[in-house]
């Protein structure tokens, strides 16, 4: 019985965090009419892209930027190649080559986030969008960013990034990357921002430059320059500095992963940088949806005394569990047209207590590889 009261009241605190997200959902809604701001003329954009063995993705984003509804001459674009094994550079400056885009193609060996940081430094305008070789961007990406960037206040921009999913397999990833996401747009419109993602997000230079002598304290990872940069932005400059551009305009989508094996090999990447942060914030918020699920696994394990069959427990709790979650992704989706994806909530909702508490642990030891480089050094 004790356990009961404790596990319920997790659960408790789990739906308070989950209205507490709502919320926070309700305030992008109400904005959103009010982000659609002139932009200034002379402003221009910088568009910075690391890449690595991108020979088949790099044509699209590159055609993506060609019909960007602001002028070729207010945006520039900065290829960072690090270190490709296959023609991407090639393909990349043929295609570059016949358009009017102002562009630059660089070299680099130390990483994605060292990349990134070489073109921000080469990037000639204030404002430095970033995005991935394998997105796809909506004709008025560019443009909301300009928009969000014409209050002085702001330092970051953050997006949504979706998955584009084939089957229910995918369908099943897509939900749960969207979750991620909607709980990252949501604790960044509550003044707690705990995730942004690096596919979609823009940033002024100069807020760059001043927190980069802390992001190098996290230079063993290769990666994670979307939320260290997100954390140290907000330490030096607040909360109200980082914004989320909460619309259907503004979504970039990337390819979901085409296996399990891939997605665990993705998810294992991004729990291998926990390690390395030092945000409050994330850590709290962390530590608790990983008690969360070890609480809902426990279901399976404890109460054999009791009369009521095992899974019973472990059935009520998920089904209590799930309905704040679906109001809540419900109430994000909608603004993507992708409702649809909720058709695989309970299968996630099923599995994601037992991979969760894993990928937790796995993640502080594991060195995992990404396109044949060690992501921890």
């Amino acid at each position: 019985m004790t356990w009961t009261i404790v596990a319920f009241v997790i659960l408790s605190l789990y739906a308070a965090l989950i209205t507490f997200y709502m919320e926070g959902i309700n305030r992008l809604n109400a904005r959103k009419s009010a982000t659609q701001q002139k932009i200034t003329p002379e402003k221009g954009i910088s568009v910075v892209i690391a890449m690595r063995n991108e020979a088949e993705r790099i044509s699209g984003v590159i055609d993506d930027l060609l019909v960007q509804e602001i002028d070729n001459k207010h945006f520039e674009l900065i290829l960072v190649d690090d270190n490709s094994e296959d023609n991407s550079v090639e393909i990349a400056k043929k295609k570059l080559e016949q358009t009017d885009i102002r562009y630059s193609v660089l070299d680099s060996n130390g990483g994605k986030k060292a990349a990134l940081h070489k073109g921000v430094l080469a990037a000639t305008m204030e404002i430095i969008a970033f995005t991935d070789a394998d997105c796809h961007l909506p004709k008025e990406w560019l443009k909301g960013f300009l928009q969000a960037f014409e209050s002085t206040d702001i330092q970051m921009v953050s997006g949504p990034v979706f998955f584009e999913s084939k089957g229910f397999s995918q369908s099943m990833m897509a939900l749960e990357f969207a979750s991620l996401v909607a709980s990252g747009a949501a604790s960044l419109s509550m003044g707690f921002p705990v995730m942004v993602n690096g596919a979609n997000m823009a940033v002024r230079k100069s807020a760059w430059l001043e927190v980069r002598g802390n992001l190098d304290k996290n230079e063993v990872a290769v990666s994670g320059d979307d939320v260290f940069t997100m954390s140290n932005i907000r330490k030096r400059y607040g909360a109200s500095a980082i914004s989320f551009i909460h619309s259907c305009a503004q979504m970039v989508s990337t390819p979901a992963p085409d296996s399990w094996r891939k997605w665990s090999s993705q998810r294992l990447r991004w729990a291998s940088k926990s390690s390395s942060y030092r945000d409050f914030n994330i850590i709290a918020t962390a530590a608790f949806i990983s008690l969360v699920s070890v609480i809902q696994l426990s279901m399976l394990f404890n109460f054999s005394y009791s009369g009521w069959s095992i899974p019973i427990y472990f059935g009520l709790f998920t089904l209590l569990k799930l309905i704040p979650d679906l109001i809540f992704l419900h109430s994000f989706l909608k603004e993507y047209k992708s409702t649809n994806l909720l058709k695989a909530a309970l299968p996630v909702a099923l599995l994601y207590p037992f991979y969760i508490p894993v990928f937790a642990i796995a993640g502080l030891f594991a060195r995992p590889n990404w396109k044949n480089r060690r992501i921890i050094a």
